[in-house]
């Protein structure tokens, strides 16, 4: 397998907890939860803090279960504040990022030994491949099947329609809760296992996840709808869009080489890809406005 190949594949499964964790809280809830970033950040922090304790495997479901914490109090803030959706991820991202800093104590990062992190493996072994891997599947079923129980199916229902959910009388915030903390569950997984391969977190990485998430579902959802596969957010749309966001997000990086290598190393920097990111994402949304809206849409919130 070439070096591209193996970046594609490997980014690929490291990114897709993020992005199934964020399916749920904005395509199913409409909810622009940027509590995301907080619980990738303390996902990472709480797996590396804990691996020296324990197998680097219990260590990142260690992440899973932080993400789950700083989903509970997504939702509880939530509940407190009226259904303010955006303001409530913004409190909650606020108080996670102090919590982080917490964590942190006097330092700013923490810096794993390589036999400390994901089993000591080589970075250019296929090994750490086949484990993201498995918990990309683990993840990815978990979703599928939630989705498709009666939990599931109703969230969407209060997402989608809040009205009719009201007249079906559902738990409108007990459905919140839930699905918010299933959420930043699987995101704090992701921080989790991404600190423990790359044997480094800090509170600052998670900074421009919520932007990646909503380019990688908008991707994803549009590509599924192009293709006439469904017009409903599933899945699979999250599936597509991250690979369409990690090949997009590798071939910025191959140019940025390239300009680095043959014209000048000042024209790209390496926070332009984050630029690039975003000036795709607003081509999308404009050439979205063209079209009909669909109140299924991504971009509607």
């Amino acid at each position: 397998m070439s070096s591209f190949a193996g970046d594609l594949t490997f980014f690929f499964f490291a990114y897709l907890p993020l992005m199934m964790g964020a399916y749920i809280s904005i395509l199913i809830l409409r909810f622009p939860d940027l509590t995301i970033e907080a619980s990738w950040c303390i996902g990472g922090i709480t797996a590396c803090s804990m691996v020296s304790y324990c197998h680097p495997l219990l260590a990142s479901l260690f992440g899973l279960f932080a993400g789950a914490v700083c989903g509970v109090l997504t939702s509880v803030i939530f509940s407190f504040t009226g259904r303010t959706k955006l303001l409530s991820g913004l409190i909650s991202y606020t108080i996670l990022e102090a919590v982080g800093f917490h964590l942190l104590g006097s330092k700013s990062s923490i810096f794993l030994n390589r036999s400390e992190s994901m089993f000591g493996f080589s970075l250019a072994g296929s090994t750490p491949v086949l484990i993201y891997a498995l918990w990309g599947i683990v993840v990815t079923l978990v979703v599928c099947i939630w989705q498709s129980s009666q939990w599931g199916i109703k969230t969407r229902l209060i997402g989608e329609n809040p009205g009719s959910s009201l007249f079906f009388k559902l738990p409108i915030s007990r459905h919140f809760a839930g699905a918010l903390i299933l959420s930043n569950a699987l995101v704090g997984l992701g921080g989790g296992l991404w600190g423990l391969y790359f044997g480094h977190a800090s509170n600052m990485q998670g900074i421009g996840l919520v932007l990646k998430a909503f380019l990688a579902l908008l991707l994803g959802d549009e590509m599924l709808r192009l293709l006439r596969v469904t017009k409903r957010s599933v899945p699979l749309a999250a599936i597509v869009g991250t690979g369409l966001f990690v090949l997009l997000y590798q071939l910025t990086e191959k140019l940025q080489v390239y300009v680095a290598t043959r014209v000048s190393e000042q024209w790209l920097k390496p926070n332009d890809k984050q630029f690039v990111v975003a000036l795709v994402l607003v081509m999308l949304l404009f050439a979205r406005r063209s079209k009909i809206q669909d109140r299924n849409s991504v971009s509607d919130w």
